[in-house]
């Protein structure tokens, strides 16, 4: 049977924190597989961990570092001067694989040489049931470099940011710009609803232009940014520059997985002087984009009703991993008491850490494993 706990520390201090992190998550767990670890930047990642392994020397530890705050059942985590949480999962039939490495010139080529390396890590030669991904960018690659060796097993994950100095935590290692990869091998049903809650409009064009795979230059031969201000109904003077990155959260722009069964959410995140917009994720020309909309009550009540949607997909429910985008929380922010009060409720008392990223990876109904942004990856782990 799978068993979870929580610890979490706001201590200035590294060592101390890791200690108060390891009692709390480890107490009372006979076999402590893994140990999903995030932390505030401020933090000295390596005295963490040197910390939490006094206590339990055999635990797995792999997650990030976070510029965000961190939602656990008894508090919102945050302090200028470091925090950090810890999700532990123990179960005897748990067995864990990881990898970790640099960026490198070939990012297809480090999923596989990743996925190859955490295979070994669990003295496996068999695909595990499940994976969880932490990158800094080129996820796309890393994933179909990992799916090269395991096949298509389905994934969750998030991307972290340079610009904020974070990093990726895998077991002794600390990564600061790559990929880490954890292969979970589990008889137990984990379920993952990656969604965006976002609604569509009748606003759909075709990509006739796109620079780098991430610069979204024409929609419907027209310049991206002129047609996006067209069907947000924004004054185009209005999104230059970075200013589009906040005025689109609401109005986001979206493509859909060839099956038409989830629609993955693209973020606008600059606009240049030739009206083309930088997007938070890989386009691709000649085809389909649409343009999304919500609104901030949405986005306040949409956390706690996904996670009721996994509640109800799992029997006995041990524990929540959740990911939510550090963007579409901008919106939100003044209300961020509301949402964890709301993820309390629908929690009924299952341990759960919920995370703020940059991109999130997920899948859904048999969709494959994608890359979005403003999107929640909500995972629920059965006893």
């Amino acid at each position: 049977m799978l068993r979870a706990n929580i610890g979490y520390s706001t201590s200035d201090n590294s060592a101390l924190a890791g200690k108060e992190i390891a009692i709390q998550s480890l107490t009372g767990l006979k076999n402590p597989k893994i140990g999903l670890l995030f932390t505030s930047i401020k933090y000295e990642q390596n005295k963490l961990i040197e910390e939490i392994k006094k206590i339990n020397k055999n635990i797995n530890i792999f997650g990030c570092t976070t510029s965000s705050e961190i939602l656990v059942p008894d508090k919102i985590i945050n302090s200028e001067n470091g925090y950090g949480a810890m999700l532990v999962l123990d179960d005897n039939e748990l067995a864990i694989g990881m990898a970790s490495s640099i960026d490198g010139n070939d990012a297809r080529e480090t999923g596989r040489k990743v996925a190859l390396e955490a295979l070994n890590y669990a003295h496996k030669d068999y695909a595990p049931a499940y994976y969880m991904l932490i990158a800094t960018n080129n996820e796309e690659q890393y994933m179909k470099g990992i799916q090269d060796i395991i096949g298509d097993v389905p994934c969750f994950g998030a991307s972290i940011n340079l610009k904020d100095n974070e990093s990726i935590i895998c077991g002794n290692k600390i990564v600061s710009n790559g990929i880490g990869l954890l292969l979970i091998y589990t008889d137990h049903t984990l379920e993952n609803m990656f969604v965006s809650n976002y609604q569509e409009t009748d606003n759909v064009g075709v990509i006739t232009k796109v620079y780098e795979n991430k610069i979204l230059a024409e929609i419907n031969k027209e310049p991206a940014l002129k047609k996006y201000a067209e069907w947000t109904s924004y004054d185009y003077s209005t999104l230059l520059k970075e200013q589009i990155l906040k005025e689109s959260i609401l109005k986001p722009l979206a493509i859909k997985n060839l099956d038409g069964d989830i629609t993955i959410l693209r973020h606008p995140l600059y606009a240049n002087d030739d009206f083309s917009i930088n997007m938070s994720n890989k386009i691709a020309k000649n085809t389909a984009i649409i343009s999304m909309n919500t609104t901030v009550e949405n986005l306040i009540n949409a956390p706690s009703q996904t996670l009721e949607k996994i509640k109800s997909k799992l029997e006995r429910p041990a524990a929540y991993f959740l990911i939510h985008s550090k963007y579409r929380k901008l919106p939100i922010t003044e209300y961020i008491n509301e949402v964890h009060q709301s993820l309390v409720q629908a929690a009924n008392g299952i341990p759960f850490i919920m995370i703020f990223s940059d991109n999130e990876y997920g899948h859904y109904n048999h969709s494959g494993n994608i890359s979005g942004s403003l999107m929640l990856s909500f995972t629920g782990f059965e006893k």
